[in-house]
């Protein structure tokens, strides 16, 4: 029987003419040779179905798995520690090592790793299963009929793979193994040698006529420059990489190449896939990402998460306002999420008030695991997924997995009683264990990893991310078998991969993949990735290839969004775009107000004018125009406001409205009265909880400790001294009023107005600690108070004609007067009051807050503002 090696890269005949079996790792490699796509594994997965058994599927895996790792560690989350084990385990079966001979290791996670590795397998054989990591070993074991066969593109084969192609290869098979004289084909010495101790040849081959890609290659091994012609270029950033290279492949596909024959080849697909797909969809360049991902990253699996945190959370707001207003979820009418907002909705009682009927989701403390699932199910339906995910093929591929999974929920015991975090639990785990392709298309412009191309061909080929840290891929330890204890295993016969393997590993893929190009191969990186500085991989630098920038290549733009930003400033270019001159029009606007020229109609100069002297201004307004009077013009003209919605604690604002209706209602009685204070003190407790329910405070879990820290609060700053002096009578509390004030009609509220022994006193009370920001100098500093000076002017003269009249500021947190005042300064009020006539008068409300922004502290409309460094060079010009 003559088996041969051929330690070249091609086979040396045509297979399919010499009536040969072909097998090959990837349906390219099977297209490279002409021959129909057949696998190692299916050809293993066949014999062991003739032979009555059965592949196990991930999910009974899983289940077997987890049920092995709970009898053997007790552990309270099998499914966790099933996927941790995982990958050791298959390493451990992919050896062909009985598992027995390590039950007596000085490892105790090796004994681990064999004790349940042994009750998985037992489990699996009673159900006449064999897991895919030993099905090579087991199918060759089964001794099946040989016959003629040629394999090719598993150019770095395992052990596992090399025992089943002995055992099926007949009389007149081949075997294409690559081979040089380098220490990064050890490897393959290692396979040559087995298959020579079981009788194969080798045939001295030698390549007469290499590919490019093979010459690149050769370059890769021996270092050097290359004389090739394959090209390097640099990036600022990711997203710019992945537009140069889409760009290319573009200008490629308009010269008629087949996007079959071009590939993109990234290390890390996850990083670079949804970049890659994105700027494919704006280039029109259809981008197919073959890789997998986690169930719980697609929508499907975010929005069951989002229903397990509401259900577990007993549908607080924010829980199922996220669950409705998903993609997938049935979302909001815009009244009711109106409603929802403003009370934060809670509860399933709750949301039926709201008009939201969330009654399948009103989920036991306990249940038994059958009665879990069914509640999955329930829900499933009652929020029609089904139906939802049709519009997306990954996502109805996602349900379909999720269904085929379900049974692992059970762990073999339907019965068992779990609480409701139990459960959602496993199943966040099973979401994490399941996956899905990320895109579900045919065709188009594939992304592949490394090694996914060998034995592959194609006419061009594009290596994105070769910058250190991405390719090669850094070396990382396996949790349960690191690499010190695989390299004691090593000595005891058991042969895993070491650091030194994997390092190898990725240095062959990297090798195979240059062999794959049959005209051009072009690399790329970025210099930025993340927040970090990039540099060239070395790889890259082995090759000795040029790093040119990106910006270097000559190609046409790709996009119709490139175009418009290319020719933003030439107007006689593509005129006839609205969507370009709109753009123009913005840009001149953006100029204009970052440059040093006055503000106008794009920057709050409106040009309407309005009528100062017929509105009715408060304290705050009057404030507020002084400050900025963009903030006036947005909150009193325009009307901007946030969407109302309850307060999740206890904000700066709710507390002085809360505190200011506390001492209000503390002091009702306290009119007139010889000690005001003790009045106070006394119903104080009462006023507060009187003041809660006025106010509506939001639920807070830990109210009642915080209730007590704020009276205890305001008990100390009616203690104070300078809460109210000796002899001092209250005559007046929340005193409102309407007065004149330099020809502005006023309006106001006062806190507390007291008789002493020297005239009336005005006091307003503050929940800060300092005094308030006033008006705008001359200077632009927000130093001129207005508040007080309104209350004495309008209010005093009116309601205490004929009586001596201050003001002060009384802060509660302090607990002392933070400033008196008196009607202010006349000529310095009455220019501020023509400011304000003039800002109405000429409808400019810029955006011109004080010099130190201090109106911008507390101010609701900064998203909407344009306040930055630009305001500097319109102040100075």
């Amino acid at each position: 029987m003559k088996r041969t090696i051929h330690q070249s890269h091609w086979p040396p005949f045509d297979a399919i003419a010499s009536g040969l079996e072909v097998y090959t790792p990837h349906r390219r490699a099977a297209h490279a040779v002409g021959a129909p796509y057949r696998t190692l594994e299916n050809e293993a997965h066949r014999l062991l179905e003739q032979a009555g058994f059965e592949p196990v599927d991930s999910v009974k895996s899983m289940q077997y798995l987890s049920a092995a790792a709970s009898e053997v560690a007790g552990d309270s989350d099998p499914i966790a520690m099933a996927a941790r084990f995982t990958p050791s385990m298959q390493a451990l079966l992919r050896t062909g090592a009985d598992p027995q001979e390590l039950l007596d290791y000085d490892s105790e996670r090796i004994r681990q790793l064999a004790q349940i590795t042994l009750g998985y397998r037992e489990r699996l054989r009673a159900k006449g299963l064999v897991d895919p990591a030993e099905a090579l070993w087991r199918a060759a074991e089964l001794g099946p009929a040989r016959r003629s066969i040629m394999v090719y593109g598993y150019f770095r084969p395992r052990i596992d793979e090399l025992a089943l192609i002995d055992a099926i290869a007949g009389d007149g098979s081949h075997f294409i193994l690559p081979f040089e004289n380098d220490s990064l084909f050890k490897g393959s010495g290692q396979a040559v040698d087995f298959l020579r101790g079981k009788g194969w040849e080798i045939a001295e081959s030698e390549i007469t006529n290499p590919t490019y890609g093979q010459r690149i290659a050769w370059r890769f091994l021996e270092g050097g420059n290359s004389h090739e012609q394959a090209a390097a270029y640099s990036y600022p950033s990711l997203e710019a990489e992945v537009r140069g290279v889409l760009a290319q492949v573009k200008d490629l596909l308009f010269k008629n190449v087949q996007a079959s024959e071009i590939v993109i080849v990234v290390r890390d697909e996850e990083l670079y896939g949804p970049t890659l797909r994105a700027i494919g969809w704006e280039y029109g360049v259809p981008v197919n990402l073959l890789y997998k991902i986690p169930l719980d990253e697609t929508r499907l699996g975010t929005w069951l998460r989002l229903l397990l945190d509401a259900v577990t959370s007993r549908c607080d707001f924010e829980h199922v306002a996220r669950m409705l207003m998903h993609s997938m979820g049935p979302g909001l009418a815009v009244e009711k999420w109106v409603m929802a907002r403003k009370a934060h909705t809670r509860g399933i009682a709750g949301w039926l008030e709201a008009g939201i009927d969330l009654s399948g989701m009103d989920w036991p403390e306990r249940a038994r695991r059958i009665e879990w699932v069914r509640l999955l199910d329930d829900a499933i339906e009652r929020f029609e997924l089904k139906m939802r995910s049709a519009q997306w093929p990954r996502e109805t591929m996602a349900l379909n997995q999720l269904y085929a999974s379900r049974d692992a929920l059970l762990q073999f015991k339907p019965d068992e009683v779990i609480t409701i975090h139990r459960f959602a639990g496993d199943l966040k785990d099973l979401f994490s264990s399941l996956a899905v392709p990320w895109s579900a298309d045919v065709g188009g412009v594939e992304v592949h990893a490394p090694d996914v191309l060998f034995g592959a061909r194609y006419m061009h080929i594009f290596v994105m991310g070769m910058a250190e840290g991405v390719t090669p891929a850094p070396v990382a330890e396996d949790p349960v078998l690191d690499y010190f204890e695989r390299k004691r295993l090593a000595k005891a016969g058991i042969r895993l991969e070491s650091a030194a393997d994997v390092a190898r590993r990725e240095a062959m893929s990297f090798y195979f993949m240059l062999c794959a190009a049959t005209e051009r191969i072009t690399f790329s990186y970025p210099r930025i990735l993340g927040k970090d500085e990039a540099i060239p991989s070395a790889f890259l630098k082995k090759m000795g290839i040029d790093v040119r920038s990106g910006s270097e290549i000559d190609t046409p733009l790709a996009s119709w969004e490139e175009v418009r930003q290319a020719y933003l400033r030439d107007g006689s270019k593509y005129s006839n775009d609205q969507v370009k001159a709109r753009a123009i029009h913005s840009l001149t606007v953006e100029e204009r107000r970052e440059s040093t020229e006055p503000h106008d109609e794009y920057d709050g100069v409106t040009g309407l004018p309005l009528d100062a002297s017929t509105r009715l201004w408060s304290a705050s307004q009057l404030t507020s125009i002084g400050q900025c009077a963009f903030r006036w013009f947005a909150a009193r003209v325009l009307r901007v406001s946030e969407p109302e919605e309850m307060e999740d604690d206890l904000s700066p604002a709710l507390r002085g409205i809360l505190y200011h209706k506390a001492l209000e209602k503390a002091l009702e009685g306290a009119k007139q009265v010889a000690n005001p204070r003790e009045a106070a003190l006394d119903r104080l407790e009462e006023a507060f909880l009187e003041a809660e329910k006025e106010v509506v405070i939001p639920y807070l879990p830990a109210w009642p400790a915080q209730r007590a820290e704020h009276i205890s609060k305001l008990k100390r700053a009616i203690e104070s001294p300078e809460f109210i002096g000796e002899k001092t009578r209250v005559i007046g509390n929340e005193m409102n009023f309407t007065g004149e004030w330099f020809g502005l009609k006023v309006r106001g509220y006062i806190d507390r107005v007291d008789r002493t022994s020297g005239g009336i006193v005005m006091i307003d009370y503050k929940v800060g600690t300092g005094v308030p920001a006033g008006v705008k100098d001359e200077q632009g500093k927000a130093t001129i108070d207005i508040q007080l000076p309104i209350y004495l002017y309008a209010a005093g003269r009116a309601l205490y004609p004929g009586e001596r009249i201050s003001g002060a500021y009384y802060s509660i947190s302090k607990a002392k007067v933070l400033k008196t005042a008196d009607e202010g300064d006349a000529s310095q009020l009455q220019q501020f009051v023509e400011r304000v006539h003039h800002h109405l008068r000429k409808g400019s409300y810029p955006v011109d807050p004080d010099n130190e922004w201090k109106a911008c502290t507390y101010c609701d409309y900064d998203p909407v503002c344009r306040k930055g460094d630009r305001l500097n060079g319109k102040r100075s010009a």
